[in-house]
């Protein structure tokens, strides 16, 4: 569970019908809109993350990664090598990530 909410996303959670009492300055609240608050921030917390989109330069830095794991010098491959292995580092950044379904071809 993502508990890491910024200020924006509680915010957003607040239902309506909160009240201020202007003699205290205090907020005031029923206890239905306190449990419609709850299921908002429960919601909130256990939502995907926002896809982050990656930038050329993140996914040229995890493809030289991958080949040099993969005991190909990124120096020798041919430009068709380069732009499948920046495809397959941009694939396993998103699984990991949650941002796109994984998926496993048959072959």
């Amino acid at each position: 569970m993502n508990m890491a909410l910024d200020f924006e996303q509680i915010e957003n959670a607040f239902p309506e019908g909160m009240t201020m009492n202007n003699a205290t300055g205090a907020l005031e609240v029923s206890a239905q809109w306190l449990h419609d608050f709850a299921r908002a921030i429960e919601a909130a917390a256990v939502a995907p993350p926002k896809a982050v989109p990656l930038t050329d330069e993140q996914i040229d830095k995890a493809a030289k990664v991958l080949s040099h794991c993969m005991d190909y010098p990124w120096e020798h491959m041919p430009e068709a090598g380069r732009l499948n292995m920046r495809k397959n580092a941009k694939t396993v950044i998103e699984a990991a990530h949650g941002i796109t379904p994984a998926t496993v071809e048959k072959g």
